[in-house]
């Protein structure tokens, strides 16, 4: 899966997988204190950016290898990420 991070902000992380934008729920949190950078909601990922309304979602087995990609990408950028 080759994915890109496009963008952060202090509640999402849009992404670019394989082609395919989504945005993915997330809380940015202060450094330091033992804290992760970033923790991610995986139930915010549910359906491509550019998919027509009442699309088909995204299933879990491609939520999680989105999921392991997005830490992987992450952690190449030296910040950590907790996944609730």
């Amino acid at each position: 899966m080759d994915m890109i991070i496009k963008n952060t902000t202090r509640g999402t992380i849009v992404v670019s997988v394989d082609g395919r934008q989504l945005t993915v729920g997330s809380e940015a949190l202060l450094p330091g204190f033992g804290s992760p950078d970033f923790v991610i909601f995986s139930k915010s990922i549910e359906k491509w950016d550019d998919e027509p309304k009442g699309s088909v979602t995204i299933d879990e087995r491609v939520r999680l290898e989105i999921l392991e990609s997005l830490k992987h990408t992450l952690a190449a950028r030296k910040l950590t990420c907790e996944i609730e």
